[in-house]
């Protein structure tokens, strides 16, 4: 099994953009999204406002609200999330593919330790960018 520390580096090697971003309601057309990115942790960011696509049957289609998003970039500027890989929204930082790592019967103690993981992640990822904006 893939430890969460394997996953985050196989993500972060993948992905050409790491952001966080807001999904506004209704935000779907189609196969098509639009999200607003806050901040980028890895990657140039062309637009404030990126449109996301349903490629495959791995894709993944966010919902409204605030998320990390772990991306590729399309031939076209468009950009595409994988549900197996670590997009997940601030609100339910305990799903995807580590869900099995939140489960307990305390469900306010495992969101509080997906929420740590969240934060924790985040904090990595703006070490790194930071870092190689120095060097």
């Amino acid at each position: 099994m893939t430890t969460l520390k394997e996953l985050r580096r196989s993500e972060f090697k993948n992905s050409k953009l790491i952001f966080i971003a807001d999904v506004p309601q209704n935000t779907g057309k189609g196969l098509t999204y639009q999200v607003k990115v806050i901040e980028s942790l890895k990657g140039e960011v062309a637009d404030s406002v990126l449109t996301g696509k349903i490629m495959t049957s791995c894709s993944d289609f966010p919902t409204e609200g605030r998320w990390i998003m772990y991306a590729r970039e399309l031939k076209d500027g468009t950009i595409e999330i994988q549900q197996c890989g670590l997009s997940r929204p601030f609100s339910h930082p305990d799903s995807g593919p580590f869900i099995k790592r939140y489960m307990a019967s305390n469900r306010t103690k495992c969101l509080k330790r997906a929420q740590k993981d969240l934060k924790d992640e985040i904090e990595l990822l703006r070490r790194r960018k930071m870092s190689r904006h120095t060097a």
